[in-house]
């Protein structure tokens, strides 16, 4: 083992949790979770293999430096003192980007600049030129300026790690590959359980459903920065491409399914898996209210239209409430959905059994989770329902008593989601009713509500003590 560096990957909102759970089951040391990312340590050779196998870490980081500065002098100082020269060749190409935060420097553009000409002055030095040619590998330097604390990193991915390669399409509304990854992990997904995802769109969740399944590196067929640094020799990478193509297992058993109801996302998501090679999973074009599933103990996960356009909203609550319909058919079935919508619990008829805040691109969204026969909230992959590791999930446990209350709902007829609603009516008349009094007691004896002179709104009782 060579030398140890200082690593971290940064995971979207709300994944943090995860890309940890990864990182220890990878085998890393030192695994800590922090805002949108999570430390870890490593050599050249486990970089190239975070780098390789991390399902939902958007890129992975070498931590440089970390120092003080309030003013533009002590963060030029702190950069030009760091031994640049270590990574960075004579002929090397290097860019700098970051990000300033609740600090004195909140100037990205100053910031660039300044650490720019810190790291070519000491490289000028130090390499005894007095220009840099840039012409060989490339190195991408992120600094980040955090409550007046000043980050150096090197960037070894290169393009974010949600590039895998075989999306080359879109259709509205895609998701990321690093989040529809996320999901199956956060549903426990290994490949045994029949998976089924009804609005398969481009096709990304099947498909990172078969990396899984067939334990296949999602970063097997694409490059990375880190491998053309001199610190990361050419036989250490394929080392370790080559133990990850020795772990493919292109014929394991699965059944992975999409379904789309628009054609032209079905062609996309067999072009898609084709470039993938994962042409085993099938793909049909159907309606989800045709669904019917022969198989037993399977998952339905899913991410549906959002219905955020108000010409939509009628349509799409009627798609949940008949999805809803077409999963109970399933027997032994859990549910996954991702959606925007905060009243989909309502739609569907039934209280998730845990939920997780999230992100899809820009759009604030819920993962609800449906577990079957799970009352002791261990059939999710082994997280206890409602808990997760980062703490981001907003989950609760399952209504207790639930099943004798669909008991009574189904000799009544009356459906759990009215209830709320009646309670607000029943609210909302007695509301009335004392409003309308007040107002006939006001008519009767001619006068009117007492109000303050210089606003005219009623006076409070306090106001009026």
């Amino acid at each position: 083992m060579g030398q140890t560096y200082q690593l971290t990957a940064t995971a979207a909102f709300g994944l943090e949790g995860v890309t940890a759970r990864e990182l220890r089951t990878l085998g890393f040391a030192d695994v800590k979770t922090e805002n949108n990312r999570v430390a870890f340590t490593g050599d050249a050779a486990e970089i190239v293999r975070a780098n390789l196998w991390l399902r939902t870490a958007e890129r992975v980081y070498v931590v440089l430096k970390r120092y003080p500065a309030r003013t533009f002098t002590e963060l030029f100082d702190g950069a030009a003192a760091y031994p640049w020269e270590e990574w960075i060749g004579r002929d090397s190409a290097f860019i700098v980007n970051g990000k300033c935060v609740r600090s004195k420097l909140m100037s990205v553009r100053d910031c660039q600049s300044i650490l720019k000409k810190a790291i070519a002055d000491r490289l000028c030095r130090k390499y005894g030129v007095k220009w840099l040619p840039e012409t060989a590998e490339r190195y991408s330097v992120v600094f980040s300026v955090t409550d007046d604390e000043v980050t150096l990193m090197l960037d070894s991915s290169g393009e974010g790690l949600h590039k895998r390669g075989y999306r080359t399409l879109n259709v509205d509304a895609p998701l990321r590959e690093t989040t529809a990854a996320a999901l199956l992990l956060l549903a426990g997904y290994d490949g045994v359980r029949p998976l089924i995802d009804p609005f398969c769109g481009s096709g990304t969740i099947p498909i990172e459903a078969y990396f899984i399944a067939t334990d296949r590196a999602p970063g097997l067929t694409r490059d990375f920065d880190c491998t053309a640094w001199k610190q990361v020799p050419e036989q250490v990478t394929e080392q370790v491409r080559e133990q990850a193509r020795n772990r493919y297992r292109p014929d394991a058993s699965f059944s992975i399914s999409g379904y789309d109801v628009d054609p032209q996302a079905i062609a996309v998501s067999l072009r898609h898996a084709r470039a993938a090679g994962a042409e085993r999973i099938r793909f049909r074009q159907g309606d989800v209210r045709d669904l019917r599933v022969s198989e037993k103990n399977g998952l339905f996960l899913c991410n549906p239209p959002y219905g955020e356009r108000l010409e939509e909203r009628a349509e799409v609550e009627k798609l949940y409430a008949d999805m809803k319909k077409v999963f109970d058919r399933a027997e032994g079935w859990r549910r996954y959905v991702l959606t925007s919508d905060k009243n989909f619990e309502r739609i569907f008829g039934r209280k998730a059994d845990a939920r997780r805040k999230l992100y899809n691109g820009m759009i604030e969204c819920c993962f609800y989770q449906y577990f079957v026969n799970a009352p002791s909230g261990k059939e999710n992959g082994g997280v206890q329902s409602g808990k997760e590791e980062n703490g981001k999930s907003d989950s609760k446990q399952p209504l207790t008593g639930e099943t004798a209350a669909r008991g009574k709902e189904k000799q009544s007829g009356k459906s759990l989601v009215a209830a709320p609603r009646e309670r607000f009516t029943r609210y909302h008349r007695t509301y009335r009713r004392g409003i309308m009094g007040c107002r006939e007691r006001q008519r009767e004896t001619g006068t009117k509500p007492e109000s303050t002179a210089a606003t005219g709104r009623p006076v409070t009782p306090r106001e009026r003590a």
